[in-house]
């Protein structure tokens, strides 16, 4: 799950969710995502609402999953011309998930 790097001209939201892969059969089925993003949805939001680039995902030792998250990003393309990546993070908006299951 490391390589977050994409198109960074690409128009399409991407990043915005985790999937699990079923074991023996290989399909994706979605687990975690941010509808604000999904174009299925339709839905509205502020950014740093709900997962906005998750980067790795780790058990802990309660049983929780947790999900390292970048936060938001904005993509300025002039950054490729100084030699630097492309990205613009916005302070404070990265965060750890903390995911348990429902009773």
């Amino acid at each position: 799950m490391k390589a977050w790097f994409n198109n960074a001209t690409r128009v399409k939201p991407a990043g915005n969710r985790i999937a699990r892969i079923k074991p023996g059969g290989g399909d994706l089925e979605p687990f975690i995502i941010n509808i604000k993003n999904d174009p299925a949805t339709q839905q509205g939001g502020k950014p740093g609402d709900g997962i906005e680039r998750p980067f790795d995902v780790k058990s802990g030792p309660d049983g929780a999953m947790y999900i390292v998250d970048y936060g938001v990003h904005r993509i300025t393309v002039a950054r490729i011309a100084e030699t630097r990546l492309p990205f613009e993070w916005r302070p404070k908006t990265g965060i750890i998930w903390r995911v348990t299951k429902t009773k």
